[in-house]
């Protein structure tokens, strides 16, 4: 079988999305219960079951130790050997003052590998970017600086060349696994995308890693006849 060679950016299939000209507001909104819970919440699965009990409207969250930022190491270290996926996100640096995460890409990897990007309120009122992993990795931000929060298109640009190499925080992991020789179809959902501030976020990104996995799929299958 013909190893697919990863798409460059300017081959890659775009699906349909949101508008890419919005904005949030403000990455420091004064109100919302939501926000504030989640906020800087490091583990990738507390992360995931403090939303889906937000967004179950039942107010059931889980006990106060899992609402903090960073667990207690002794409670993370338990977790972990209770499954290796508890460990997803634990390990990330801690946020810096007035510092918010604005989206994260976890991998279905063994434990749960976490890339986070942040933003800090600058004291001229402007923006700064940078990008964190649990390895203390080195990542290409771009706009390393904005005055406004992102708007949508500019996110998903960021996104684009964020690794080290230029490739996509996004379909990078994809990328590398395929060049490995792994089945693409194994790697449905191996990637999320996730963000508190862009709602089409998840959805967009899920569209985009299926139509890439697709699209080598037909590729295979071209070779193959």
């Amino acid at each position: 079988m013909t190893r697919p060679v990863p798409l460059s950016p300017s081959s890659r299939p775009e699906p349909a999305g949101p508008d890419l000209a919005w904005r949030p507001a403000s990455y420091w909104p004064e109100e919302g219960m939501r926000h504030a819970i989640l906020g800087n919440i490091l583990g990738e699965v507390r992360h995931g079951l403090i939303r889906q009990a937000l967004e179950s409207g039942t107010g059931d969250l889980p006990p106060a130790e899992l609402l903090r930022p960073e667990l207690e190491p002794d409670l993370r270290d338990m977790l972990g050997r209770i499954d290796p996926r508890y460990m997803g996100g634990e390990y990330l640096p801690r946020c810096l003052p007035g510092e918010v995460e604005i989206a994260r890409v976890a991998l279905e990897s063994t434990t749960c590998d976490v890339t986070a990007v942040r933003a800090r309120q600058r004291k001229d009122g402007g923006i700064r970017y940078r990008i964190v992993d649990e390895y203390r990795g080195s990542y290409r931000c771009s706009p390393q600086r904005s005055e406004l929060p992102l708007t949508f298109g500019e996110l998903l640009r960021f996104l684009d060349g964020a690794n080290p190499d230029g490739s996509s925080l996004v379909l990078g992991p994809l990328e590398g696994n395929t060049r490995c020789g792994t089945d693409p179809e194994t790697l449905r959902g191996f990637v999320t995308v996730r963000s508190d501030f862009y709602p089409e976020l998840e959805g967009h990104c899920e569209r985009l890693c299926n139509g890439y996995l697709d699209s080598l799929a037909t590729e295979e299958a071209d070779d193959e006849s």
